[in-house]
């Protein structure tokens, strides 16, 4: 019995790896772009994506549930 619920939770929680790695992917990809701003503009695009994953998948779930 629980060799089957580990079986079954695993692909669960690879998958949680993998959004939360292709979130931090692009956020080093929105970072980059944001140093390559003029500096007067810089602050400005970094303020905009300063949310951590976690707070990104609440807003996601929030909007999945509406």
């Amino acid at each position: 019995m629980k060799i089957a619920s580990v079986s079954l939770l695993a692909p669960l929680l690879l998958v949680g790896c993998s959004n939360q790695s292709l979130y931090n992917s692009i956020q080093a990809n929105q970072e980059e772009e944001c140093r390559m701003q003029p500096p007067g503009q810089q602050e400005q695009c970094f303020a905009r994506i300063d949310t951590d994953y976690e707070e990104y998948e609440r807003q996601r779930q929030e909007v999945l549930e509406d």
